[in-house]
């Protein structure tokens, strides 16, 4: 379980240098386009100031702010978008990556140290282990493993893989699916990458 984790750490850190090489591409990007459209933009104004009388240089310099913030919204929308569109990248690749990992050997044994391992959290009592529809062809080896029920969850429901465990007498459900380890971090490579956008 060691080496995975050795693997899991390392692909992280892969993709952490990636997105922060993309991102850096990104922004030089951005920042030439918004000076090349800023100096644009203060030229035809300032041609505009020169021609119009005294009282309306206000008006003016209301348009030429107006323009700016507009040009700097624009951009961070387009920014954020491609963004996004990275990280679902990121996200789809380890996506694909862990659907791969649960066809290897070693996904049974990381599974059945997972419920191991999420089981011993719980109280005693009636518990209910679900897994992955994609999962189903370790089913008898999970029942000689544990003694209580197993299910399979909906093909419409794909988790990808790991498991879910329900305490029915304590009402507790532990959430161990790499769907939603997925999500969590989501948020969390969002801050760890620092990319945010002001």
């Amino acid at each position: 379980m060691r080496n995975e984790e050795v693997k899991l750490e390392q692909f992280t850190n892969d993709i952490m240098t990636d997105v922060a090489l993309k991102r850096q591409k990104i922004l030089d990007g951005v920042d030439k386009q918004l000076d090349k459209e800023y100096k644009v933009q203060e030229k035809i104004l300032y041609a505009k100031a020169y021609e119009i009388i005294q009282d309306g240089l206000k008006v003016v310099e209301r348009e030429k702010q107006e323009m700016i913030a507009k040009t700097l919204m624009d951009n961070k929308v387009k920014l954020l978008h491609k963004r996004t569109l990275i990280i679902d990248d990121v996200f789809e690749e380890v996506r694909n990556r862990l659907r791969a990992f649960t066809n290897s050997k070693e996904y049974l044994d990381y599974l059945i140290n997972l419920i191991d391992k999420n089981l011993k959290l719980l109280h005693e009592g009636d518990k209910e282990i679900v897994i992955n529809y994609s999962d189903e062809k370790h089913l008898d080896t999970l029942k000689k493993k544990f003694k209580y029920e197993i299910s399979v969850e909906r093909k419409q429901l794909d988790f990808i893989g790991g498991c879910k465990i329900i305490d029915k007498v304590h009402q507790l459900f532990i959430d161990g699916t790499f769907e939603t380890l997925l999500m969590s971090k989501r948020e969390a490579f969002l801050l760890d990458c620092k990319i945010a956008i002001d």
